[in-house]
Order: structure tokens, then C-alpha cells, then sequence
């Protein structure tokens, strides 16, 4: 039943609004012009195109859409990822907008002559987002609450450990630092320079104090992240400041383990995070990073140096929770 959800969330509200779209072109065909408006600058339309033409393209590009976010979907599920009513939704009512667009653009051409007199560019606008948030609630709610399809095993028995002793305490802290990125704060304002001096482009003192800003930025949030480890759970901190900070308490975890990352694997540096498959990524490097496999589903990923000592010492600590609750 999960599965059929969600194509019926994914797949079955798109197609129910390019279903609506094409009976509707169909029914005012007699009232719109053979060339519509497709686009407006301040309220004007400057921009045409065939009727039909319009119509098969927009639809095409809204199936192709629906398609493709309804195959990550289906495809997450079955890997065993947990998936986010709220992203299916979003999903759901991004992939309508070619649809919401173009029924926006007939109400827009209904009852002109010519393409030029259409007006109503901001009820295209509105039309588009309405249509756009009613789907994606839709699909939400036709979604509904989805379960993990793999249930919560804990750490295997050959699961990384460091022999942690029933009783005894222990506190694991990696980190790893950006070493480019730590110099951002002054190579930022330097592309404002080389472009002033070598390209002959002049350059205002504010551009140069918003890159020293932005450069600022990436330094104090970007440069270092770090991760710590104990019987309260995972603790991921990133910047120079510790900030912004996000905790896992040790009763959110399953089991943890080692991972190797490629350098663009999840988009790039930074904080990446994929509503299918339910990952989250910090990244400041490529190569190994500690895996945290959540209870509820998906996985989060820290690029800090050594992590197999802080993924031991969590599945340790997930060992002596499950034994204590046992006793």
C-alpha cells in the first residue's frame, strides 16, 4: 500500500492536473486566440506562442517532471530510506506548475482577439501558486504517515566497537578543518583586487567591505566542523564558533559506521540534505566521514578525521542501552 501512496501522491496529482489543464484548453478553445501570451514585463505581454503548441509542451514537461520526483520516490522507499511527507508534497507541487502555468496563461488569453490586449499577468502568478500549494497538500495528505520499510536492528555484532566496558564512561571529539575556506576572509576581498588591478575594473569601497563580509561568513560558519560523541548521543557542530549545532540523541540512532565520500558526492561542501533518500551530509572534504543510520530512517554523514573510533564508541554505548533495557 506505501508504494501505491506514493505514485498516487506523486504521479496521480499531477496527472489529475493535467487532466484538468487539457479539458479546460479543450472547452475554451473557442474563446482563445490561435496565439497567446505566454509571457508579461510591467503588466504588457512581450512574448507569444501557438496555442497548442503551448499547451502539449507545458503538460510534456509537467509529466516528465511528475515521472522522474515519482521514481526517486519509488526508489527511495525501496532502498529502505524514510520519506518526508513534507518533501512529497513540495515535490508533488513543484512538478504542477507547468500545468497551474498554463491554465494561469488561458484564463489570462480567454475572450481577447489578439495576444497583445491580454492582461492578467498577476493572475497568471496567483493562479500558478494556488494551484501549485493545493496540489502539494493534496499530496501530502494522500501520501499520509509513510513507516521505515526496514525496522530498527541496533548495531550487528561486528559492527565497529572500541570494547567499551559496562559502567565505564567515555567521550569521543573529531573534527577537520577547511583550510581554504578558513583563508575566504581574505581571498574573497582579493578577487574584488585582481579584478580592479589586472582586469582594469573599478571596483567601489562597498563591494569591497560585502566581500570581506561574505568572506567573513564563510570563515566564522564554513571552515571547521566538528562532532562529538556521548552517552547524550551525536553533537555536530560547524564553523569556527561551534554554531550552527544540531544534536542526535543517543534513542535516534540505530548504529553508526564509517563511510567514504566522494568530493561532489551530495552537491558539494556545506550542509547538503536529499528528501527521498533522506540524507544528510556535512561536508567540508571528501574521504571518510562518520555514518549515523537514524531509527526512524535515513542517514547522516560527518566529514571528520578518524572517525572510526566515534562511530565505535556509539555503537558501544547503542550495545549497553539495548542490555540495559533488557535487563
Amino acid at each position: 500500500m506505501t508504494r501505491a501512496r506514493i505514485l498516487l501522491a506523486t504521479a496521480g496529482v499531477p496527472a489529475v492536473a493535467i487532466a484538468v489543464s487539457v479539458v479546460l484548453a479543450w472547452l475554451w478553445n473557442t474563446r482563445l486566440p490561435e496565439v497567446v501570451a505566454v509571457h508579461w514585463t510591467n503588466g504588457e505581454p512581450n512574448n507569444s506562442a501557438p496555442l497548442g503548441l503551448f499547451v502539449k509542451i507545458a503538460l510534456l514537461l509537467g509529466a516528465a517532471l511528475a515521472m522522474a520526483v515519482s521514481w526517486m520516490a519509488v526508489t527511495a522507499w525501496r532502498r529502505g530510506n524514510g520519506l518526508s511527507r513534507v518533501a512529497i508534497g513540495f515535490f508533488a507541487g513543484f512538478t504542477t506548475i507547468p500545468m497551474s502555468g498554463t491554465l494561469g496563461v488561458l484564463i489570462a488569453n480567454l475572450d481577447v482577439e489578439d495576444w497583445h490586449r491580454a492582461t492578467g499577468s498577476a493572475l497568471v502568478a496567483v493562479v500558478s501558486l494556488l494551484v501549485a500549494v493545493v496540489a502539494g497538500v493534496l499530496a501530502a495528505v494522500v501520501m499520509g504517515p509513510v513507516p521505515h520499510s526496514a525496522s530498527p536492528s541496533g548495531p550487528a555484532d561486528d559492527d565497529l566497537a572500541i570494547g567499551l566496558a559496562p559502567g565505564q564512561r567515555a567521550v569521543w571529539v573529531g573534527a577537520t578543518t577547511n583550510r581554504f575556506l578558513l583563508s575566504s576572509v581574505l581571498v574573497v576581498p582579493l578577487v574584488g583586487f585582481v579584478v580592479d588591478q589586472v582586469v582594469m575594473v573599478p571596483v567601489p569601497a562597498w563591494i569591497y567591505a560585502a566581500l570581506f563580509v561574505v568572506g567573513a561568513v564563510v570563515t566564522l560558519l564554513g571552515a571547521r566542523l566538528g562532532a562529538t560523541v556521548d552517552s547524550a548521543g551525536l553533537t555536530i557542530r560547524m564553523g569556527l564558533l561551534g554554531w550552527p549545532r544540531r544534536h542526535f540523541a543517543l534513542d535516534r540512532i540505530d548504529h553508526a559506521d564509517v563511510a567514504d565520500l566522494g568530493l561532489l558526492q551530495g552537491g558539494g561542501f556545506g550542509y547538503r540534505v536529499n528528501p527521498f533518500t533522506g540524507e544528510s551530509i556535512y561536508k567540508l572534504r571528501g574521504g571518510p566521514a562518520l555514518a549515523i543510520a537514524l531509527r526512524k530512517g535515513g542517514l547522516v554523514y560527518v566529514t571528520v578525521d578518524d572517525p572510526a573510533p566515534g562511530a565505535g564508541l556509539l555503537n558501544d554505548l547503542l550495545r549497553q542501552r539495548t542490555r540495559s533495557h533488557d535487563v
